[in-house]
């Protein structure tokens, strides 16, 4: 757990850096940032597939709110793209996709 805190928030502090920096350099400049959407083994409890992208978001814990904060604080635009959200997983689907649910998840706490 030490080890995934302290890499999802060695990102966090890192994407707050580049966006200060982004903000004076392109001042009056719209920034957008893009959200990659990590979808698949998102049914299973340690969400494993965000963990290696750096978003500590298992199944007891939020781990997008934290970089909401940060985008925020920067005024900056989100977008987030879910490709795979039209597509529709069996129940048996080996890689325990679930796209609909990361999509309200990152809708929710992009609305906080």
């Amino acid at each position: 757990r030490f080890f995934l805190q302290w890499y999802a928030q060695t990102l966090i502090d890192h994407a707050d850096n580049v966006l200060s920096l982004a903000s004076l350099a392109f001042q009056g400049t719209p920034i957008v940032v893009k959200i990659p959407a990590v979808y698949w083994w998102y049914k299973t409890p340690s969400h494993a597939a965000e963990l290696t992208a750096g978003y500590y978001n298992p199944s007891n814990r939020d781990g997008y709110s934290r970089v909401f904060e940060v985008l925020k604080k920067h005024t900056v635009t989100m977008k987030f793209v879910c490709p795979g959200s039209d597509v529709h997983f069996q129940e048996n689907n080996e890689s325990l996709a679930d796209p609909e649910a990361l999509c309200w998840q990152v809708l929710n706490a992009a609305w906080d």
